[in-house]
């Protein structure tokens, strides 16, 4: 709840709920009683959120964001986001979604439905075989980007097989190796 705000403040008030995050990234602070935060780094609080759920979106939302804005997505694009119900992936597929790409998404039985729910227009189960193979299965034969949040080579080959010529691979788990790779840095987690 914020406390207090400086006099150039303008995005929050005293006494509004918030989420966010503390950066630069700091030894100490963050988990303390009050602490000090840059407005740009927090937002209102939805009221249907719990502060436990809200606590969590902060740095997922980074992450989910900073990936996003590095794969340029626009309306039309095509985009398979492998781990699409997890913290970062559900928050990556509403952003997409709402950027205009049409979301396939990549995750396990359980979660299919929630993955239609959040704004995927296909889901792909990955028990069924690899999601390469199950998307051209489907009659998609090559896509735009694809956003990877759970890493390992089988992701990367499948990302290879699937993607345009220009096609864009952004991962938040694996190594920078290849030409052309970069790190999102401390502001792009």
């Amino acid at each position: 709840i914020v406390t207090a705000v400086g006099k150039k403040v303008r995005s929050v008030r005293v006494g509004d709920a918030v989420l966010g995050v503390q950066l630069p990234f700091r030894a100490r602070g963050a988990w303390a009683e009050f602490c000090a935060v840059d407005e740009r780094w927090v937002t209102k609080k939805p009221e249907c959120v719990p502060f436990g759920v809200a606590a969590a979106c902060g740095l997922s939302g980074l992450v989910a964001f900073s990936a996003i804005d590095a794969l340029r997505i626009h309306a039309g694009l095509r985009i398979v986001i492998v781990g699409a119900t997890g913290g970062i992936g559900a928050i990556a597929v509403q952003l997409a979604t709402r950027a205009g790409a049409k979301v396939i998404g990549v995750c396990g039985p359980t979660n299919v439905q929630r993955a239609y729910t959040l704004g995927c227009s296909l889901v792909l189960d990955y028990s069924r075989g690899p999601w390469d193979r199950l998307l051209e299965a489907q009659g998609e034969r090559a896509v735009d980007r694809v956003l990877d949040l759970v890493g390992g080579d089988d992701i990367e080959q499948m990302a290879r097989r699937i993607l345009r010529r220009a096609g864009v691979f952004v991962t938040v788990v694996g190594p920078e190796r290849f030409v052309g790779d970069r790190a999102l840095g401390l502001r792009g987690v």
